[in-house]
């Protein structure tokens, strides 16, 4: 099950909350204004319970990692790399060549990297410890 909040997860939640209200207006009952703002809580209470959306805030109130664990970070430079490697060489007066085993080389670290940093920020469920979203997770 994902631990993300969609759209499904938040139509599922408004269908709790709407079908409490219906309930409420088929049965013909009057209801006031304070118990109207009751009748609501209690029908956002139902809706927050549900174990989707536990399971949506348990992972956005998940504690943050520190920033060498994060794959999109090393995925990033991992495909920083060979051209680090190639421009630090050549100013420190190596000779580097653009032979085809150093451009495959390149090009295959480059791809691994990308790929590991998408990876990394398509399946995140924390945020990374000293980043303004962590603090707000800490906050709540």
């Amino acid at each position: 099950m994902s631990k993300a909040i969609t759209a499904a997860l938040v139509a599922a939640a408004t269908s709790t909350v709407a079908a409490t209200i219906r309930d409420v207006a088929i049965s013909g009952a009057v209801v006031r204004a304070d118990a109207a703002t009751n009748l609501a809580s209690g029908a956002i209470e139902k809706a927050v319970a549900m174990p989707s959306v536990q399971d949506a805030i348990a992972s956005v109130r998940a504690e943050p990692i520190a920033w060498y664990r994060s794959q999109a970070l090393w995925g990033g430079l991992l495909a920083l790399a060979p051209s680090l490697v190639i421009f630090a060489g050549q100013r420190l007066g190596f000779e580097i060549t653009d032979g085809e085993a150093a451009e495959i080389v390149s090009q295959v670290t480059a791809i691994a990297g990308a790929i590991l940093a998408l990876h990394g920020r398509v399946t995140t469920t924390r945020p990374i410890a000293g980043t303004a979203a962590a603090a707000k997770v800490l906050e709540t």
